[in-house]
């Protein structure tokens, strides 16, 4: 499929991966991020890829946010927050990619005591809900959105609630996780400036780089 020009609202994993695809394919494609790539997290990574999809003919706009989307006879208008200023990015099509959040407001979940906010119940690091005879896996527990972190919530649950196993911890595990962008980009456990954040001096950072050019 191509598209004459795809708006793209967030700059996560699923916004970066279609977005390059479709530059690749031929469409004209504007990524449009609330935050910043990698949200901070790991600068020389995003000073990398965002290099990569300029090169690409990928309009990115960081630090924006979307004040107004509408469309009329196939096209689509964003007003966009840009530095201070509103820009409006006109396209043929939208995408967006702005994360997920919780549907939990008609569970009943204030009868059972279990307390949640907008991001998704709240847990204890043995994925543990307020009322204790509950429990909350996956997305919903407000923790990394992926579907490898949902299968260890499956495993610790079976291990602390059913077999009453020495106690495993969700926080315990390094999460990996992988952007399949060109180059990719791929992490697991704390970034350098978490790290940094946590330990200051006590880090070292080790950079690993594909060997072919």
């Amino acid at each position: 499929m191509r598209c004459r020009h795809l708006i793209i609202l967030g700059a996560g994993a699923i916004g970066l991966e279609l977005g390059q695809a479709f530059a690749r394919l031929g469409s004209k494609v504007t990524l449009i991020e609330a935050g910043t790539l990698f949200a901070g997290k790991d600068n020389e990574a995003a000073k990398v890829l965002r290099a990569k999809l300029n090169a690409e003919g990928v309009t990115l706009h960081e630090s924006a946010t979307a004040q107004r989307i509408e469309g009329a006879d196939g096209v689509i208008a964003a007003d966009i927050e840009l530095g201070g200023a509103t820009k409006r990015v006109e396209g043929s099509h939208l995408l967006v990619a702005a994360g997920r959040k919780p549907n939990v407001e008609d569970l009943g979940l204030e009868a059972a005591g279990v307390i949640y906010d907008k991001r998704g119940v709240t847990t204890d690091a043995r994925l543990r809900t307020s009322n204790r005879r509950v429990y909350a896996l996956g997305d919903v527990a407000s923790r990394e959105q992926f579907t490898h972190a949902a299968g260890l919530h499956g495993s610790l649950f079976v291990r602390n609630a059913l077999f009453k196993l020495s106690p495993g911890r969700a926080d315990a595990a390094p999460i990996p996780r992988v952007i399949y962008t060109e180059p990719e980009y791929a992490a697991v456990g704390l970034s350098e400036a978490e790290a940094r954040e946590r330990w200051d001096d006590k880090v070292r950072a080790l950079f690993c780089a594909n060997a072919r050019q």
